[in-house]
């Protein structure tokens, strides 16, 4: 995504109460907690230009609790925990597994702690980090428990491509955009993949309709069946301020991994707000896409 830090230049995250947990990357044994970081693509020109690892959550076998917890910590004792923080898993020399499209892809390795923004829990990553394409992958103080598989992203093809923002603009249409054709639809990424070892296949991606007085971004995961392609997973951000867009939420794909070794991959997006970022975890139950989980990232 060409304009990742043109929304995260005046970000600012104050930390307030740390939760704790081991590190354990090449333990044998599944530690009890472990720490998903999202890892971003370096881009020339920015400050720094370098990749960088984000936490996104703390996974306590099934459940996902924020990287850090905000409660009463203030002033000296918030910046002590932080400080705690950067040192733990963020210091010169840490390495972790890197992770792309749910297949174990190497070890990336910690420059310096780096903000992006006011402060953020950021990291510099040591060069290179082989990441395909400039996408988003992720990286784990520990992958003990997790389902890893081979890499099942393939090169989507043009027939796919309208595919998807066919099924887009039918749900922008059933959703009230009644003028959102498909001429009129932007393709912001797509990737194709699938999400258990069974199939089927997956299109994943964002689009982006506008219209005179509103913008709808949306995040679409779409199914392969016997007859086409069917929505699987849709989540619509409405844009009405289209001037300023300070009520703007652009969702787009991270990576896909099997957190709980279910044989399911897990969802991961990231949401980019007016003046603050996030990310999202989808788990399938029982055929059905649920959000279990929404935190980290930062903002002023």
């Amino acid at each position: 995504m060409n304009h990742d830090w043109k929304k995260i230049a005046a970000f600012c995250l104050i930390p307030l109460l740390l939760t704790r947990w081991t590190y354990s990357a090449n333990s044998q044994v599944e530690p009890a907690h472990k720490m998903l970081f999202a890892v971003w693509p370096g881009q020339q020109g920015k400050q720094p230009d370098s990749p960088l690892l984000d936490p996104i959550a703390v996974i306590s076998k099934s459940d996902f609790e924020q990287p850090l917890k905000y409660g009463d910590a203030q002033g000296k004792e918030a910046e002590k925990l932080y400080i705690a923080f950067q040192k733990r898993y963020l210091s010169a020399g840490q390495k972790y597994p890197l992770l792309f499209g749910g297949h174990d892809f190497g070890v990336v390795e910690v420059q310096a702690a780096v903000g992006i923004g006011c402060e953020s829990l950021t990291a510099a990553l040591k060069r290179p980090v082989p990441l395909l394409n400039a996408q988003k992958a992720f990286a784990a103080s520990s992958i003990e428990g997790f389902g890893i598989h081979p890499n099942w992203r393939q090169q989507n093809t043009p027939s796919q491509r309208a595919a998807f923002i066919e099924a887009g603009s039918g749900y922008l249409v059933q959703q009230g955009a009644t003028n959102a054709s498909p001429s009129l639809i932007r393709l912001k990424n797509l990737r194709l993949t699938k999400l258990g070892s069974g199939g089927p296949d997956a299109l994943i991606g964002s689009i982006t309709f506008k219209d005179k007085t509103t913008q709808h971004n949306l995040f679409l995961v779409l199914e392969r069946t016997e007859t086409g392609w069917t929505v699987a997973l849709a989540s619509d951000h409405l844009t009405k301020d289209t001037e300023d867009y300070v009520d703007d939420v652009e969702e787009d794909f991270v990576d896909q991994i099997d957190l709980d070794a279910s044989g399911k991959d897990e969802i991961i997006t990231i949401s980019y707000y007016y003046e603050s970022w996030d990310y999202a975890i989808y788990k399938n139950r029982n055929g059905k896409w649920d959000k279990v989980y929404t935190g980290g990232g930062g903002g002023c």
